[in-house]
């Protein structure tokens, strides 16, 4: 964040001021990651072209290759508004489009893990924060802990392609008590 406003500042001829991420975390931490069946969420508006390319890819890239890999009824539940025009292209027995919640956190805390397929944007992903914040294992992109000192399979899983991706998910789903230690040390370094 630092570098985007200096950036910025080079840019406009104007000072710019910023501020260090923040995310809330919950008094309790996730503790249901050894729970089945497994499920996943994602967050994130889908009116945002980031987190719709990251949606788009998932489907594309990763669902069609869950039933091979025997995560078949892996459901991923996407937090956030999604355009009414894109709820037929994105529509799956395997993809729940909520919307907007009540709660992030409550939603959050019904999965045992995050998704974050994210391939593009900048900075810090407050989504990433919040997931960690809540103690879920997060199988993410590099690009999603981008600017976080995450290190693969000590505070998360690190995913640069489909089949790493395909990987992580079985593992979790493999190995869930390692998982709920994962998350819960992800969660450490969010705090």
């Amino acid at each position: 964040a630092a570098e985007e406003a200096k950036t910025l500042a080079q840019r406009t001829g104007r000072d710019i001021t910023w501020m260090p991420m923040s995310a809330a975390i919950t008094d309790e931490p996730a503790t249901h990651v050894t729970h089945r069946p497994m499920s996943a969420v994602f967050m994130g508006g889908l009116d945002y072209q980031p987190n719709l390319e990251a949606v788009r890819g998932y489907i594309a890239n990763v669902l069609p290759r869950l039933d091979g890999a025997g995560l078949g009824d892996l459901v991923l539940h996407v937090l956030g508004h999604c355009p009414d025009d894109l709820r037929s292209e994105l529509k799956s027995a395997n993809v729940k489009l909520l919307g907007y919640v009540d709660s992030v956190q409550d939603e959050l805390h019904k999965n045992q893990v995050f998704v974050s397929p994210i391939i593009s944007g900048t900075g810090l992903k407050t989504k990433v924060l919040e997931a960690m914040g809540v103690g879920l294992p997060v199988v993410g992109t590099p690009e999603s802990f981008k600017g976080l000192n995450v290190t693969h399979h000590e505070q998360g899983y690190i995913a640069d392609t489909p089949d790493a991706m395909i990987e992580m998910l079985q593992h979790i789903r493999d190995n869930p008590e390692q998982a709920q230690q994962i998350g819960l040390a992800g969660r450490a370094l969010v705090k």
